[in-house]
Formats: C-alpha cells, sequence, structure tokens
C-alpha cells in the first residue's frame, strides 16, 4: 500500500472523527467522544502565532543575529504547531484508553500506556492493508535510533515483553512525550542553509502512530458490534476502513483492494 499518499495530520484526524460519527450511525459507546472530540480538535490547528521578536530586546543590533533568529524562528514555529496538535491527539487517546480498555491488566511495569500496550498486544491483529503503520514505525525507529539522541530513551528498541508490535508506536510517542513534559525534548538549531533537522518529523510521526493506535483499539473494541461502516451510501469492512482512512482517496483505495482480492480468489 506504499504507493497511496497520506492525508496530512489534521486531515487525518478529521477522517477519523468523520468515519467514527458519521460512519458508525451511533452505534458505538458515547464515553469514546470525549476522546473523538479531542481529534476534532486536533484537525482544526491550522497553526500557531509563535514569535521570537516579541521580547527580544537584542534585535536590530546585529544583521547576523537578526538573520539566525528569523530562520530560527521559522523551525521553531513549525515545531511548536506540531507539538500543540500532538498534545490534543495524545489527550484523546488517553482519554479512549480509560474508556476502552480495563485497568490494571498488568501490574509491572504500572502505568496506563504500559496497561494498554499489554491489552494491544492480546487483543490487536494486524493484516497487510496496515502497512502504512509499519512504515511509520520502521521510519520512527530510524530516527531515533541512528539520527537522533532520543534513543537513548527509549532503550535502545528494548520495550519490553508486554509490548508488541501493535504497541510500540504508542510505547515510542509516551516515551518522547514524556521527554517533552519533563523538559528534555530537544529544540532545533537553525543551520540557515541546509536545514536537515529530525525533530518535527519525531514529533509528526509520533502523531500518526498515535492515531493508528486509535484505530487499532476502535477496530478491537467495535468490530463485534460494529462489523460495517457506512461510508458515501456504501456498507465498507470496519477493519478495512479503520486500516484505510487514513489514505486519500481512502474509498477509491479501499475500492481498488477489493477489486484484487476478487481478482485473487
Amino acid at each position: 500500500m506504499n504507493g497511496f499518499s497520506l492525508k496530512s495530520i489534521d486531515a487525518h484526524c478529521a477522517a477519523i472523527v468523520q468515519l467514527f460519527v458519521h460512519g458508525m450511525e451511533s452505534d458505538y459507546d458515547e464515553e469514546w467522544l470525549v476522546g473523538i472530540s479531542m481529534l476534532g480538535i486536533a484537525s482544526g490547528v491550522d497553526s500557531v502565532n509563535y514569535s521570537r521578536e516579541r521580547f527580544d530586546i537584542t534585535l536590530g543590533y546585529c544583521e547576523s543575529a537578526d538573520d539566525f533568529s528569523q530562520h530560527q524562528e521559522i523551525l521553531e514555529s513549525r515545531l511548536v504547531t506540531s507539538l500543540c496538535r500532538f498534545n490534543f491527539i495524545w489527550s484523546a487517546v488517553e482519554s479512549i484508553i480509560d474508556v476502552a480498555i480495563p485497568r490494571r491488566l498488568i501490574a509491572n511495569p504500572s502505568g496506563k500506556i504500559n496497561n494498554a500496550c499489554y491489552f494491544l498486544k492480546h487483543n490487536a491483529t494486524f493484516n497487510i492493508g496496515f502497512s502504512s503503520y509499519i512504515a511509520c514505525l520502521d521510519k520512527l525507529k530510524s530516527l531515533i535510533f541512528h539520527e537522533s539522541h532520543y534513543g537513548k530513551y527509549i532503550g535502545v528498541g528494548h520495550f519490553g515483553e508486554h509490548v508488541s508490535l501493535a504497541g510500540q508506536g504508542i510505547y515510542m510517542a509516551y516515551k518522547l512525550r514524556n521527554r517533552l513534559a519533563h523538559g528534555s525534548f530537544g529544540l532545533p538549531v537553525t543551520k540557515q542553509e541546509d536545514e536537515t533537522h529530525v525533530d518535527n518529523e519525531i514529533v509528526e510521526l509520533c502523531s500518526r502512530l498515535v492515531l493508528y493506535s486509535i484505530q487499532i483499539l476502535i477496530m478491537i473494541c467495535h468490530r463485534d458490534l460494529v462489523p460495517t461502516v457506512s461510508w458515501e451510501g456504501e456498507d465498507v469492512d470496519l477493519e478495512l476502513a479503520y486500516t484505510h482512512v487514513q489514505y486519500n482517496g481512502w474509498v477509491e483505495v479501499l475500492e481498488d483492494l477489493m477489486q484484487l482480492e476478487l481478482v485473487f480468489n
């Protein structure tokens, strides 16, 4: 499925909201709506007003310093917007975990996300249609362990026995989110020419993986109650819908996939 283009993060958030609220036609637990609403807020984050100049008393004293500051502001503004959106996405998944997953399934290690990883390990199933999750996870691992200093915070890839493939995305996002909360998340420094920074891309990948984790939880918790969703007048298998909603033109993607299945069967 790598030939299909992904929606932007904000459009991805909106697509999940639309599919959940309209595609499932109220056949869902209303307690989920708090978390789903957070995704709606995340989808509305277009930009954040950010200015390094507001309280910069040195502005105008040195042309080269001002030039540096302008380049730095571009980097920081992009990162601030991504982090703002990520925070609402993270709020969404924490809210959904509270209603979707029984508490204290695992005592050691403790914590909500470790408990969620244990739940995903024993309940999630993957099919080839969710290759975008695997690709996103591989990309994040490559950036974290080979192109940044964040690998040391995630145990150099040793996630623990309770973390399966299905839980690795949310687990890595959780670890990096903790670095941000504790003031250890790095800020990129402009090179003014070749801006090859990975910080913003890491945040975007974490956002994407948390969205995928939400999609997995929806599939686990609703597949018996809502086997199909309604979209554009068509009934679509729930798991197919939630493994493809992140693609641009995902309905057409599903139609192509189902045609291929007919050919091979």
